[in-house]
């Protein structure tokens, strides 16, 4: 099997073990390809997910999801989990004049 449909089937096998995110996009790079998608929220927001599929066959991945964030673990890398690393505000750490800010309410 080619290295690209070797990687086009791990990023399908693995984005479809995923049915709660909506997929969207994705860019190649020299290493493999990341795969982003969105997470419906209750509120009016939606959670990132995006996905690293390196040609040497490892996967890592980040998502502003606490709630799905064990549940992505254990689906992509079938382990047993370490919790979810929490995604901190640009804007509360770093001056960038284009950040997000969010109004608390």
């Amino acid at each position: 099997m080619s290295e690209w449909r070797s990687l086009k089937h791990t990023v399908e096998e693995t984005c479809n073990k995923l049915p709660y995110v909506r997929w969207d996009r994705f860019v190649e790079w020299t290493g493999g390809l990341t795969v982003t998608g969105w997470i419906d929220r209750t509120d009016a927001y939606k959670d990132f997910v995006c996905v690293d599929f390196y040609r040497d066959g490892r996967i890592d991945f980040m998502t502003s999801s606490a709630k799905y964030s064990l549940d992505l673990y254990k689906r992509i890398t079938g382990g047993s989990g370490h919790g979810h690393r929490k995604c901190k505000r640009i804007e509360e750490h770093f001056a960038v004049d284009n950040a997000i800010h969010l109004v608390k309410g």
